[in-house]
């Protein structure tokens, strides 16, 4: 199975993992699942840091290095294919991070890993 986490659901399985569902830590730790991890969620890590919204303990470098390179967590680049899905989606919400995932979603035909309510106005499979 592959996941697409959110920004927020791939905070909280560095720092907070307390706050995920069982669903989620089942899939997480399950070999088989494959955690996806959007550039787009790390440019919105990078500028809440840098706007002082968002405290980690360690630098994006090393949550790449460690998490990402190191576990079973695939990077998934932005690609035109992504931006040009946006054109379908309705506008129930204008955040450009959330609408950019759920395009990824779609077109990598990946459920989604969220809490966030919004998502379930959106042709998009969940996940939690």
């Amino acid at each position: 199975m592959r996941l697409l986490l959110d920004t927020h659901a791939f905070i909280w399985m560095l720092e907070a993992p307390e706050k995920l569902s069982a669903k989620v830590i089942q899939a997480h730790n399950d070999p088989s699942t494959t955690l996806i991890v959007s550039v787009a969620s790390l440019w919105e890590i990078q500028i809440k840091r840098v706007l002082g919204k968002l405290d980690m303990e360690v630098s994006l470098e090393q949550i790449v290095r460690e998490q990402i390179d190191t576990y079973r967590y695939e990077l998934l680049d932005i690609r035109a294919a992504h931006v040009l899905a946006l054109d379908v989606l309705p506008r129930h919400h204008g955040d450009p991070f959330d609408r950019l995932l759920m395009a990824q979603a779609q077109t990598e035909r990946v459920p989604l890993v969220s809490t966030d309510n919004v998502f379930t106005h959106y042709p998009v499979e969940l996940f939690w």
